[in-house]
């Protein structure tokens, strides 16, 4: 009855109203990585991988289901939002490694020891490589690991 109440208040005022049960009216980020793909279509779902790649906040796991969901309802073009998405990580994570590279190493390895869930080990492991893998041997007091030559 309440609900009701509030429509007819909301009609009243000339303020839509819109339904509790409607997807589009969740107000964080799944909503508007909604609204982005259904203002821009697939080129919006890349936007969205693209940005995920430099705001880690954002999670893909996010993003893709969305834009498969969109696709399986007819919103969007399956072979589209592949492709988009594959192309906003890749132009994503090359802009991630412009930044890196403008920057150097030590200061982006400072910056991201300030970052919310970003480890530095992650970025001394990317550099030295994984153990069983062919990469130059660190020398970076964080990394003890030698390449496996």
């Amino acid at each position: 009855m309440a609900v009701v109440a509030a429509a007819v208040a909301a009609a009243a005022d000339d303020v839509p109203v819109r339904a509790a049960a409607d997807p589009m009216a969740d107000s964080g980020a799944p909503g508007w990585i909604n609204s982005l793909m259904d203002t821009l279509g697939v080129p919006g779902a890349g936007i969205a991988v693209a940005l995920e790649n430099l705001f880690p906040p954002m999670p893909s796991e996010v993003i893709l289901p969305l834009a498969g969901f969109a696709a399986a309802t007819g919103r969007m073009d399956l072979f589209g939002a592949l492709l988009w998405t594959t192309l906003g990580s890749v132009v994503g994570a090359l802009a991630l490694y412009g930044v890196g590279a403008l920057l150097g190493r030590d200061r982006t390895v400072a910056i991201a020891a300030r970052l919310p869930l970003v480890k530095v080990s992650d970025a001394n492991a990317a550099r030295c490589g994984s153990p069983g893998t062919a990469r130059r041997p660190c020398s970076s007091a964080g990394c003890s690991r030698s390449s496996a030559v």
